[in-house]
């Protein structure tokens, strides 16, 4: 599943055997044209159940987390189009729901870094400001945001520099992409239309980095609020990360995992038939997600492929304060957590 939207599948090529595999081969194409395939595929483990520690929040996707010091913050997008947002502290065991949208998902949440404010986003420019008293208001943007309802699809990603200053990214299919920009805490926000849908964003620390989404590729500045189009062209990129080692990735809805150079270039690391829905990098190894329960890691250019015992539609990843646990939503409304070094070894 990929929230909100799901595309036609397009052709994908699979390994066409495990001695193949992580190799360059031939294979006849569409119309008799040979292809090299960089396949980066991998012996595939499944993960014993006994590996993971299950929360059931609800029977709906859960879309996005915030996993914070004592504290889980988790946002749902259900199948009937309404949105929930579920907080738990410490061990885990009770779920509160603490706000409730009847007729809009969400799909993204946020925190801002240096205060107890947090974020939730998701369709018709939805959006709801908690705090750390586990009180949650909608906080309406007015006439700060396009007035028309074909010019607002839903927020995809929302992401804070500082207290001051964000970048969300907006789009559905069939409806436009928007950029945001803030620098003032959420209270004013300057905007930009694109043709496609964008669904990603990543920033470094000085906020600088790159948004995407269906054929769009932008370099943007988060304190300068400027955007530059590197490429429109026929990708479909559903999530990026930016890693400790200074880099930018991507991953996208045709099963390919790639790095960004500065200048914008993609450089393709490994294709698979993986619909990708979430990536992360946690100490410069990379977590992506996948439908079908496939989790696929990514180490000093070595990936291995991973899956889940459910195998449900895994949608995004988080990790905690410290490193050492990687979070999973699902679409069946579970949380699953494991141990990183479970994985690294």
């Amino acid at each position: 599943m990929k929230l909100p939207i799901r595309l036609k599948n397009a052709p994908s090529i699979k390994c066409l055997s495990s001695t193949l595999c992580s190799l360059r081969y031939l294979i006849l194409g569409l119309f008799g044209i040979l292809i090299f395939i960089n396949s980066g595929c991998s012996k595939t483990d499944e993960i014993p159940e006994s590996n993971f520690t299950t929360f059931q929040i609800s029977d709906q996707p859960i879309t996005s987390i915030l996993v914070l010091d004592s504290t889980i913050i988790a946002c749902e997008a259900s199948r009937n189009q309404s949105g929930s947002i579920y907080e738990a502290s410490y061990p885990f065991d009770h779920w509160k729901r603490s706000a409730f949208e009847k007729n809009h998902p969400f799909y993204t949440l946020s925190h801002q870094p240096n205060s107890n404010s947090f974020w939730a986003a998701g369709d018709y420019l939805t959006i709801y400001k908690g705090s750390a008293t586990n009180s949650w208001e909608y906080y309406p943007l007015w006439d700060q945001v396009p007035t028309n309802e074909f010019d607002r699809p839903p927020f995809r990603k929302w992401l804070w520099l500082n207290d001051s200053c964000a970048v969300a990214v907006a789009g559905e299919y069939y409806k436009k992409g928007v950029l945001y920009f803030t620098d003032d805490g959420g209270v004013n926000w300057s905007y930009t239309f694109f043709p496609n849908e964008l669904t990603a964003v990543a920033i470094d620390k000085a906020g600088r980095g790159f948004a995407a989404g269906y054929g769009i590729l932008l370099k943007i500045d988060v304190v300068k609020q400027s955007y530059e189009l590197i490429a429109e062209r026929g990708f479909y990129i559903t999530a990026m990360t930016y890693s400790a080692d200074g880099k930018f990735y991507y991953s996208t809805w045709d099963g390919e995992i790639g790095s960004i150079n500065p200048d914008g270039e993609l450089n393709a690391l490994y294709n698979s038939s993986r619909r990708f829905n979430g990536l992360l990098s946690i100490n410069e190894t990379l977590y992506a997600c996948a439908n079908d329960g496939a989790l696929i890691t990514a180490s000093n250019g070595k990936f291995r492929q991973y899956v889940l015992p459910w195998k449900e539609d895994l949608l995004s990843v988080a990790t905690n304060q410290d490193s050492s646990l990687l979070y999973i939503t699902t679409e069946t409304g579970r949380i699953l957590v494991t141990n990183i070094s479970t994985l690294l070894h």
